[in-house]
């Protein structure tokens, strides 16, 4: 199978993940994003023992790298909450795009932390991705600016860049389940003392019960994202091994803005209330003059 294949895959993945995203925030956490994250999070228990059991070498570690994984975990863990704040008011197909500042922010960590050079070209490349996404975040229609979105969705990208670095520099000694595992149990712990020690949060929790969305909604959606997660993962592994560069598979990853788009205007067919639908117009094409200016600017980072 050809490696664009496996290249397109991840992006597709996360994408999906972003829908389901939306769908749990307006329908079961309409009130509270940090009752979002507590409750998924204490749900990625059985990730985490499947994992285990996959991989029993999890184990072979010191606690203190066991401990700064766990730090670590919780900073990842921070990095959704104003994710999940933006996209429960405003439609994802506005702010995910907005995460195509992360390559920007590793740049930058890279520059200031690590004394690493940034070139003329990395420099347009970083300014026409930032532009492009604070530039997306303008209503042509209302002529009005995503203000609350773009900056939450760039405290976001902010934060995961920081993960992202971090994660990668423990990959380079661990393997990358014992990594993810730690993370997992990171996130397990944090939502068990959030459901005992929040009232709110059990508030919501014990709602959702009543509701009888926990076992036919929350669950397997969230088991759902689990899986998708675990082969994007795979798949970009699979495109890595076989595509001709890093970067061609890369690239794909620019697709995300375009993906998410569609999929809304799809799910908004079934969800109307959730989602936006694709109207074509100035606003259409503005996002997408919006999103071929963001490409551009990955093309000219990975250069």
């Amino acid at each position: 199978m050809s490696w664009v294949f496996f290249a397109f895959l991840p992006p597709f993945l996360w994408t999906m993940n972003n829908v389901i995203d939306q769908m749990l925030a307006r329908d079961l956490f309409h009130r509270s994003a940090f009752s979002f994250l507590i409750i998924s999070g204490a749900l990625t228990l059985p990730t985490a023992i499947f994992m285990a059991v996959a991989h029993p070498q999890v184990f072979d570690i010191p606690w203190e790298t066991v401990l700064l994984l766990f730090v670590g975990g919780l900073f990842g863990f921070a990095g959704a909450w104003p994710y999940v704040m933006a996209i429960q008011n405003d439609d994802a197909a506005s702010a995910v795009p907005i995460l195509q500042t992360v390559p920007v922010f590793v740049y930058l960590m890279g520059f200031f932390l690590l004394g690493e050079t940034l070139n003329a070209v990395k420099l347009a490349g970083g300014g026409l991705v930032v532009a492009g996404a604070m530039v997306f975040a303008w209503n042509p229609d209302t002529r009005k600016l995503h203000a609350r979105t773009l900056i939450l969705m760039l405290i976001s990208a902010l934060i995961w860049a920081a993960y992202g670095v971090w994660i990668r520099y423990w990959t380079q000694d661990l393997h990358w389940v014992t990594v993810m595992f730690w993370i997992y149990v990171a996130w397990v712990i944090f939502g068990a003392v959030g459901l005992a020690s929040v009232r709110e949060i059990r508030n919501d929790a014990r709602l959702i019960l009543k509701s009888g969305k926990f076992l036919t909604v929350l669950l397997p959606l969230l088991m759902l994202q689990q899986v998708m997660l675990c082969l994007a993962d795979l798949a970009t592994a699979k495109a890595m091994s076989i595509a001709p560069t890093a970067v061609q598979v890369s690239l794909f990853n620019g697709l995300q803005p375009v993906i998410i788009m569609i999929l809304c205007g799809i799910f908004y067919r079934f969800r109307p209330d959730v989602f936006e639908p694709i109207r074509m117009g100035p606003r259409l094409y503005y996002r997408l003059v919006c999103v071929a200016v963001m490409f551009a600017g990955m093309v000219l980072l990975l250069k």
